[in-house]
């Protein structure tokens, strides 16, 4: 079985750290997925091997996504992380040298299903929804591919694409996403589910977790752990 970094696990949800080009749902073809991963885990441990997807990462994304052991429990966590109790922080590495330290940037997106690609849109668009999210600048180096950001991202909402097409509309796309405007292509889209607060939909407890991404291009430019 394919090795797991487990972050946090009791017998009713699971947190782990899904690495990057693992899809966060099943594949509908039986391919590779974190839900395929988890139930072989948990089979294994002579347990039913119920994983509940209350959430999702994009399959280029890594970093912490949670997942639910029980039906009973799968309904009560998808309303935590969708709820403003939940804390959720990302790293990205963006092209070029942001503006300002820190921000909160407010847009309202439009995600086409049929190219599965978010814009920003004037509000009054049917389909639009407000999106928000606060930012602070970590650092910027100077590579051979330009000039690059690490920047921590705390999400306010959580639409399709979002950190990816706010910081692209501003001129600042994510290290290696071509999908929204990055010439890099040496590397997957920099971005990375780090940390997460919730509380316990059983036990009410907080649980905290913190996840960094390996030191490999963008992400070695800069000093993260």
């Amino acid at each position: 079985m394919t090795d797991l970094k487990i972050l946090f696990e009791d017998k009713y949800l699971i947190a782990v750290e899904k690495p990057i080009g693992v899809m966060s749902q099943l594949d509908s073809r039986g391919g590779d997925s974190m839900p395929k991963r988890l139930s072989e885990y948990l089979l294994g441990k002579g347990e039913d091997g119920y994983i509940g997807v209350v959430h999702r990462l994009d399959t280029t994304t890594g970093g912490i996504i949670l997942y639910s052991k029980s039906p009973k429990i799968t309904g009560k966590l998808s309303e935590i992380v969708s709820g403003e109790s939940y804390n959720k922080e990302y790293l990205c590495v963006v092209e070029g040298k942001m503006e300002n330290d820190s921000g909160i940037v407010c847009d309202f997106l439009y995600h086409d299903k049929q190219k599965n690609k978010s814009y920003v849109v004037k509000g009054q668009r049917k389909g639009a929804k407000e999106a928000k999210l606060e930012y602070n600048l970590i650092d910027t180096k100077e590579s051979d591919k330009g000039v690059k950001s690490l920047v921590r991202v705390h999400l306010l909402t959580g639409r399709t694409h979002q950190i990816r097409v706010q910081f692209s509309s501003r001129k600042h796309p994510l290290c290696g996403d071509g999908k929204y405007g990055s010439k890099d292509n040496g590397c997957y889209a920099a971005l990375w589910s780090h940390r997460c607060v919730l509380e316990h939909p059983v036990t009410r407890k907080k649980i905290e977790l913190v996840s960094y991404p390996e030191s490999k291009y963008p992400w070695d430019l800069f000093e993260i752990n």
